[in-house]
C-alpha cells in the first residue's frame, strides 16, 4: 500500500517539461531506438532465441524510458 506520492511526482514530471526539453528527450528515444532495437535482436540471436525476442525486450527497455521522468 502507498501514499501515492510516486505517483504525484510521475504526473508532476510530466507538467514541469518544456518544448525544448520535449525535443531533447525525443531525440534522445529516437537515437536509443536506433542502437538498441538491432542490438537486442542481435543479442538474442547469438543466444539462440528468435529475433522477436530481442526486438520485445527492447521495445519494453525503451516504454519503460519513456515512463521515467525523473531520470536526466
Amino acid at each position: 500500500m502507498t501514499d501515492g506520492a510516486g505517483e504525484r511526482r510521475f504526473i508532476a514530471g510530466h507538467r514541469s517539461t518544456d518544448l525544448r526539453s520535449l525535443l531533447a528527450d525525443l531525440g534522445a528515444g529516437a537515437s536509443l531506438c536506433v542502437l538498441l532495437v538491432p542490438a537486442g535482436m542481435a543479442y538474442s540471436l547469438a543466444a539462440g532465441l528468435p529475433a522477436v525476442a530481442g526486438l520485445y525486450a527492447s521495445i519494453t527497455a525503451l516504454l519503460l524510458y519513456a515512463c521515467l521522468p525523473f531520470v536526466s
